[in-house]
């Protein structure tokens, strides 16, 4: 059964379409139109009355907001769908530092403005410049680590062990949100 990840933006839907490629999963997805949780409720409803998902993952980016508007608007979320498949995770600052992490920079979830670092680190290693982009995104991550990206990135190893994960405790995906 195919699960639905809903991102922010086109690089972190090329990085979960190229990611879910790597690990051999069968994954959509969707990108939220804005940034209101109500807009993404709405979104994550009709997607499941069109379709049954095994679970549904809605990723939020943290940027340079404080993680706890960050989890109140993912709790929003998933109180506003109210499914047990749903799951909510922040992703430490944004998708650029996942790719960072699997270079190896060890405090990749810390850097202010990942996808800056990422363009110089990049263009130090003589391979061009970062764009925000899907097939910028797909193809990275298909050059990094991922064991060394999950072992430098907590949000990463969560949002790849979700995926993976056969089951849709509600348990289990309250973890995200109590971090």
């Amino acid at each position: 059964m195919t699960c639905l990840v809903v991102v922010e933006g086109e690089s972190d839907r090329g990085f979960v379409k190229g990611l879910a490629e790597r690990l051999g999963l069968k994954v959509e997805v969707l990108k939220m139109r804005g940034n209101r949780p109500d807009k993404a409720v709405r979104l994550v409803k009709a997607a499941l009355e069109a379709q049954n998902y095994s679970k549904v993952i809605v990723l939020k980016d943290q940027h340079e907001s404080r993680e706890e508007a960050v989890r109140e608007k993912l709790q929003k979320i998933k109180n506003g769908v109210r499914d047990k498949r749903v799951h909510a995770i922040m992703v430490k600052r944004a998708v650029e530092a996942w790719m960072l992490a699997g270079m190896g920079e060890r405090s990749a979830e810390s850097i202010e403005k990942p996808d800056d670092y990422l363009d110089t680190v990049l263009k130090q290693r003589g391979k061009g410049s970062y764009i925000k982009s899907f097939e910028k995104a797909r193809q990275l991550v298909e050059e990094i680590d991922l064991q060394v990206a999950q072992k430098l990135s907590h949000t990463l190893r969560e949002f790849i062990d979700r995926l993976r994960d056969p089951s849709n405790s509600l348990a289990l995906s309250l973890t995200s949100i109590a971090m």
